[in-house]
């Protein structure tokens, strides 16, 4: 146990050959939460956490200390749709790296529209761009908002993508809900594609200890 406890959303993720599966839990029952920490050996291994403006208050020394309960990676909110910057982004990528730890990126879409995306993808870029951020970066696309999941959301995800790679960020990946209607879509594009996702499963709480 931590000096310092938070909670927060943990991504566990299970590493294949060909992309990453990472479960983020909800509730068993309306009246149960199954709750663990991290390093728990009784339980899932968390390799990888994601954090945002809510976890702003994690210092280098709670990143150090997830780097030891086995955390092998932190992805950090980089921005939500075409307005919003999380403006703790740098600061938590720079102690993540500092402790040791792979740094991602992802960014929360709004788009319903190739347009949107494209649009929301040059915000991301801008952001990027100005801030020297490394071509070689994982980015992840979490579309999990309700508003995007529409018919043509992953042609919308492939313009969004398009316009990271022709800035030069081409290792790029994302989220999807385990729930989602276009999940079968995302599973048989993932080779032809070369992406990786996450699958994000709404099943437990999650609390973390930092």
């Amino acid at each position: 146990m931590l000096g310092r406890e938070r909670r927060s959303k943990a991504l566990v993720l299970i590493l294949s050959a060909a992309f990453f599966v990472c479960f983020s839990v909800y509730s068993v029952k309306a009246t149960e939460i199954d709750s663990w920490y991290i390093g728990d050996s009784t339980r899932p291994v968390v390799s990888a956490v994601d954090v945002s403006s809510h976890q702003s208050g994690l210092t280098e020394t709670n990143y150090q200390n997830l780097k030891l309960l086995g955390v092998k990676t932190i992805i950090v909110k980089a921005m939500e749709g075409s307005s919003y910057t999380n403006s703790y982004a740098l600061t938590q990528m720079k102690y993540a790296a500092n402790a040791g730890l792979n740094v991602a990126l992802y960014q929360y879409a709004k788009y319903t529209t190739a347009t949107e995306a494209e649009t929301e993808a040059n915000y991301l870029l801008t952001w990027l761009k100005e801030n020297n951020v490394n071509t070689d970066i994982l980015i992840f696309s979490d579309i999990e908002a309700e508003a995007s999941e529409v018919s043509s959301v992953w042609s919308n995800l492939s313009a969004f993508q398009s316009v990271l790679s022709s800035g030069g960020y081409t290792n790029q990946g994302f989220y999807a809900s385990k729930s989602s209607t276009y999940l079968s879509r995302y599973l048989s594009s993932l080779v032809a594609v070369g992406r990786q996702l996450m699958v994000k499963s709404t099943t437990f709480i999650k609390t973390v200890n930092y």
